[in-house]
This record gives C-alpha cells, sequence and structure tokens, in this order.
C-alpha cells in the first residue's frame, strides 16, 4: 500500500494530464475554432454594415441632389416657358398689339401630353389664328413674334392669306408647346 500511496501523485497527475489532453483536443481546440469562424463572420457582417451606412448616407445625399436639381429644373421652365393654355389668350393680344394686326379668330384646341418626364409633362396645343392686316409687314412682325419668342415654344405649322387684292387676311396654325407639373 505504501507503493500505491507513493505513486498516488503520479497517477494525479497523470489523471490531470490525461483529462488535460482530453478538455484541449475535444473541447478547446473546437471552441477555438468556432470562435475564430464567429470572429470572420462578425468582421465581414460589420465590413457589410458599415457600407450599407455609407450607401445609406449616399442615397439620402443622392436624393437632396436630385430635389435641388429638380427644383432647379422647374425654376428654369417656369421662366423659360411662361406662356400656356392659360395664359395664352394675352400672348396673341401682345403679339397682335406688337404687330398692329386685328384678331378676327382664335380657335384653341385641347392640349396633349407629348411627352413625360418625371414629373412634368411636356403638352401641344394646337392653336389657329385668323387675323387682318394693312401690309405684308405686319403679318411678318406677327410670325416673327410667334417663332423668336423668348417667352414660349411656337411652331408655325401653317401660315395662308385670302386674296391679297380684296383684304388682308391671314390664317395661321400654331402648335405651343409648354412643360407643365403633372
Amino acid at each position: 500500500m505504501s507503493e500505491l500511496k507513493s505513486k498516488t501523485p503520479l497517477f494525479f497527475f497523470l489523471g490531470l494530464l490525461l483529462i488535460t489532453a482530453v478538455y484541449y483536443g475535444f473541447i478547446y481546440m473546437p471552441m477555438q475554432k468556432e470562435i475564430n469562424s464567429i470572429a470572420g463572420q462578425r468582421a465581414a457582417t460589420q465590413t457589410q454594415l458599415n457600407l450599407y451606412n455609407t450607401y445609406s448616407t449616399n442615397i439620402d445625399t443622392l436624393k437632396a441632389e436630385i430635389s435641388k436639381m429638380q427644383n432647379e429644373i422647374d425654376s428654369a421652365l417656369s421662366e423659360k416657358s411662361r406662356v400656356n393654355s392659360r395664359n395664352l389668350p394675352e400672348d396673341v393680344q401682345a403679339a397682335m398689339q406688337a404687330s398692329g394686326a386685328t384678331l378676327e379668330g382664335l380657335q384653341v384646341s385641347t392640349p396633349q401630353i407629348i411627352n413625360s418626364a418625371g414629373n412634368f409633362n411636356i403638352y401641344q396645343l394646337p392653336v389657329s389664328l385668323r387675323f387682318q392686316c394693312s401690309n405684308l409687314n405686319q403679318a411678318f412682325a406677327l410670325l416673327n413674334y410667334f417663332e423668336q419668342s423668348e417667352n414660349s415654344r411656337y411652331y408655325v405649322s401653317k401660315a395662308s392669306t385670302d386674296d391679297v387684292m380684296k383684304s388682308f387676311s391671314v390664317q395661321i396654325d400654331l402648335l405651343l408647346y409648354y412643360p407643365q407639373a403633372a
């Protein structure tokens, strides 16, 4: 028994060594591999999260820039195209006064959407004017007014006259193009 007593610390040490080896091989190492795997996944997820945060910040910045540009476009369009279906009669009256011609008739058709972009529609409005002139220069002045107007976008599609020996009556068919918010 004394021999057994003297070997007890050795058996105890060997048992402890065996338990440590089993723990190290079957518990500690697999846990370490799992911890490293989870740490790698966490780093990848953190990188992806940072990327998404950058994207969301950029999206907000881009939305603000787009809104700013849209406001600039709206402002520019409203300044450049002051004539639309509502104030067309005032523009025709100004053209008649500028040329000295006398309006005999104004026929306005229904506006048609010819293009749509974002929150704007581009309209085409057919207009037919009949007016009386005292000379050819008045007719040309009126045509120039519509073709070269800075406040509107007219297209003169047809111009015709009656018998110039009897009267100087002119018929003009125009197309007015204008943008309007949808």
